[in-house]
């Protein structure tokens, strides 16, 4: 049985940690990053970091002292070993307000929830059957503030997976609302 770490505490994943009254829930209101775990390391952790920051800064979050990157990587690594995803992992760190109406966050510090999961070895080597990828057209991406977070409101890329599955493509590109390609669901063109 795997794990999951919701604010500093380690639990199985069937424990009920989120309110009904989770803005994060009710609003999408918050941000997550994937980080890919080989051997232990996390790949790009200073980007990840840094781009979930300024997220949080965006969103107005309030960062207690002890909110830090080291302390988020060290409790990565603890969930990691816990749960035995030594050699190839996935890592979902999501953080999010807590209890409150749209006006009336009960107060703006991080929640946050990391989860992981084992990745089969054969993880980021080419598809020998080659890559068929789809446009979606039916939602943009919007270029604003938010376009460069990973932020809870991530529609357009369910979406987008859906159309690629229906279609069976192996993925679909996104466009932007300029028309511009600028991802995929699950991975960044670029």
């Amino acid at each position: 049985m795997e794990y999951l770490i919701f604010n500093g505490k380690l639990l199985k994943p069937e424990s009920g940690i989120i309110s009904a009254n989770s803005r994060g829930l009710r609003f999408g209101d918050g941000l997550f990053e994937t980080i890919k775990s080989i051997n232990g390391q996390l790949e790009f952790i200073d980007e990840h970091f840094a781009r979930l920051w300024k997220g949080l800064q965006v969103l107005q979050f309030t960062i207690p002292k002890q909110f830090t990157p080291d302390h988020l990587e060290q409790e990565i690594q603890t969930l990691l070993k816990k749960n035995g995803h030594s050699k190839l992992a996935r890592v979902r760190l999501t953080v999010f307000r807590g209890d409150g109406g749209l006006f009336d966050a009960a107060d703006h510090k991080p929640n946050y929830l990391i989860q992981s999961w084992a990745l089969p070895d054969e993880t980021g080597s080419w598809n020998s059957n080659g890559l068929v990828l789809g446009i979606y057209t039916d939602v943009k991406k919007s270029c604003d503030i938010l376009s460069n977070l990973k932020h809870n409101n991530f529609l357009p890329y369910a979406l987008a997976a859906l159309h690629a599955k229906k279609e069976k493509c192996n993925d679909a590109i996104l466009l932007n609302t300029e028309g511009r390609l600028c991802d995929t669901s699950i991975a960044n063109i670029f």
